[in-house]
């Protein structure tokens, strides 16, 4: 903002010291074209005035009283050009912001499981690809924590499904603002929740694991019953795809529900 301000006043300056005998008019655009598009129109429309006020003060230093009316009248018809420009503009731009604003709502609501409003299956799988391909550039750690609730069905079948949604609710948000916000969570479909941890050692990931157990718990403490069993893979040697470590997860936690529920399994691979 402050330099289209400066480069308007430079503009100013220019013009006066050369006279009218060079044609500079159009220069004015610029700075109030700037500042329309990238600040708004209030500072579009503050710049058009002021680079009338410029413009006429520089003609009317060198004019001669015959010739000071026909300055003026072009000075105003710059001014109403200006004017247009910095209202067309600014309306533009502001309807580019508006329409990118709605395509990123309209992104991140098709990456969002509707009921939790963590990461869906698809999105999820995308962004642990991405991250396996940074971790093999890059080299560190990850872990993949796999989460199932156990003895769920019943609570739809004696409660309802509208219960159910709740108890999927609490889960999800327990899992939400236990993990880091390099985290990544999502919910797969059902009562089976995920959560990548990347840049992880093995012991970092068991102790956050043991948060999230811990506050899933507590979220279910109101749902007899039901509990959460929790596999965890920490990767030294990285998988080739992604869906194989959602696999190895998956494995850790049947191991969890096989070794009676409400459990962490950990599997480290090296």
């Amino acid at each position: 903002m402050s330099g289209s301000f400066a480069l308007l006043l430079a503009t100013g300056a220019v013009h006066y010291w050369a006279g009218p005998a060079y044609q500079l008019s159009a220069l004015y655009f610029v700075p109030v074209f700037l500042l329309a598009w990238f600040d708004g129109r209030s500072l579009g429309l503050t710049a058009a005035v002021l680079s009338s006020v410029l413009h006429l003060w520089a003609d009317l230093a060198h004019a001669e009283p015959t010739t000071s009316p026909i300055f003026t009248v072009e000075v105003a018809l710059s001014l109403g050009l200006a004017v247009v420009g910095a209202i067309a503009l600014s309306g533009l731009r502001s309807s580019e912001r508006e329409l990118g604003e709605a395509l990123t709502r309209e992104r991140e609501r098709a990456e969002r499981d509707g009921l939790t409003a963590l990461l869906n299956a698809r999105a999820f799988t995308e962004r642990l690809e991405l991250e396996l391909e940074r971790t093999r550039r890059y080299g560190g750690g990850l872990s993949l924590l796999y989460l199932d609730l156990d003895n769920f069905k019943h609570v739809n079948d004696t409660y309802g499904h509208l219960a159910g949604d709740e108890v999927l609710r609490r889960v999800a948000n327990a899992i939400a603002t236990t993990v880091r916000q390099v985290d990544l969570a999502a919910r797969l479909g059902g009562d089976e929740f995920v959560v990548l941890m990347p840049s992880t050692t093995a012991v970092v990931a068991g102790s956050a694991a043991d948060r999230v157990h811990e506050a899933v718990t507590v979220a279910l403490s109101q749902t007899d019953g039901v509990s959460a069993s929790t596999g965890l893979v920490s990767c030294g040697t990285l998988p080739k795809t992604a869906q194989t470590l959602i696999t190895r997860a998956d494995q850790a936690m049947y191991d969890a529900k096989r070794q009676g529920k409400s459990r962490i399994v950990h599997h480290v691979v090296d």
